[in-house]
Order: C-alpha cells, then sequence, then structure tokens
C-alpha cells in the first residue's frame, strides 16, 4: 500500500488543496464543504509541528443518497491507514492523537467498489488541530472538552442550514418546472380549442355548400 497509495497521491496532488496546521495557538479550527466525484477522493494534508490531537467530524449533506460508499480516512506520513471510518456511516466524528509530520485526510466515494447510483456526494468537513496539554493542565483540558462540545454542536448547526438551503433551492426549482409546465399546457389547450373551431366552422361551411 506504501508506493502504490504514495504515487496516487502524487499524481492528483494538484488538484487537491493543501492545508498546513502550524500548531502555534492551542488549537487549529478548519471546516468544509466538499463534492467528492463517484468513485474518486479528495484529500487534505495536515502538516503537525508538534504532537497533537486530530479531531475530525464529517456529515454527508446529500439526504437522498446512500452513505455506503462514504468513507473517511487518516492516513500519516509512510501513507499507512491511522483510522477509517465504517461503512453506512452518514455522520461521525473520531479523534487520533498524532506525532509531528504531515497527515493525509481523504474522502472517499466509492473508491473500492464503487456504487450503484454513481453520483457525486456533498460532505461537510470539520477539522480540529489541539496541542496536547501538559498533564498538570487539568483546567486546560476541561476548558478544550467544553470547547470541543460547542464546536461539534456549531458543526451539525452549520450542516443543518446547507441541508435547508439545497432542500430550499430543490423546491424552488420544482416549482419553476411546475409552473413552465402549466404555461406549456395552457398554451396546448388554447391552440387546440382554436383549431377545433376553425375545423368545426370549416366543417358546417362545406356541408352548407352541398
Amino acid at each position: 500500500m506504501g508506493k502504490a497509495r504514495q504515487q496516487q497521491l502524487m499524481r492528483i496532488s494538484l488538484k487537491y488543496l493543501l492545508l498546513s496546521f502550524l500548531i502555534l495557538l492551542p488549537y487549529t479550527l478548519a471546516g468544509f464543504v466538499i463534492d467528492v466525484p463517484h468513485q474518486d477522493e479528495s484529500c487534505f494534508f495536515i502538516r503537525i509541528e508538534k504532537e497533537s490531537t486530530v479531531d475530525v467530524n464529517f456529515d454527508l449533506l446529500n439526504d437522498d443518497l446512500s452513505p455506503d460508499p462514504l468513507r473517511v480516512v487518516l492516513l500519516d506520513n509512510k501513507m499507512d491507514t491511522l483510522y477509517k471510518t465504517r461503512q453506512s456511516l452518514r455522520e461521525g466524528r473520531f479523534e487520533i492523537t498524532s506525532r509531528p509530520g504531515r497527515l493525509s485526510l481523504c474522502v472517499q466515494n466509492g473508491i473500492d467498489h464503487g456504487s450503484r447510483d454513481r453520483a457525486d456526494r456533498t460532505v461537510g468537513l470539520d477539522v480540529r488541530v489541539v496541542g496536547v496539554p501538559d498533564p498538570t493542565q487539568h483546567l486546560l483540558k476541561s476548558v478544550t472538552g467544553v470547547q470541543t462540545k460547542l464546536w461539534n454542536l456549531k458543526n451539525h448547526h452549520d450542516y443543518m442550514r446547507t441541508r435547508e438551503a439545497h432542500h430550499r433551492s430543490l423546491t424552488e426549482d420544482t416549482f419553476t418546472q411546475i409552473g413552465r409546465w402549466t404555461i406549456l399546457e395552457a398554451a396546448s389547450a388554447i391552440v387546440v380549442s382554436i383549431l377545433q373551431v376553425w375545423y368545426m366552422r370549416r366543417f358546417f361551411e362545406t356541408r352548407r355548400y352541398v
């Protein structure tokens, strides 16, 4: 997996966003909404400057699509798998403590076995990098725990707003199409009525002459 995986990431690195998280503050936050094509993946590179906890929160925003092809994978600098989400997870969260180095966070859409719908998937992804505190700093650890819970709550609200905007756009498109079909049907009925009147007049005029 090592060399093959490394070559694959090198080939597609131009279309992937490179992120460097420099741990100069107690924590670093990053949030994205990304579209992952069918049988493809989108990867982000995370650079860790000191021992830190990487907290990842993800959510599939397409309520009408199956989560089966979705995988979130975290790889170390040797391209070995540190964590991989299990199948059929629509949303989830995981955290892992990492040593300094570069990590690769990849969101996969049916890259192993594909999917029946062959559809792109929109995924909300939030990454939080927290420097590991001194064991004696219990207060800082408690505050970090509260921040994590508030952060997760905020993420879920953001995902709900994204879903609401998606559904509103879909509803507006549906009403627009219905309106167009209604106008087309009304125009067709008017044309058919005019043709019927014209035909009946011609028919009676013909019978009168006969």
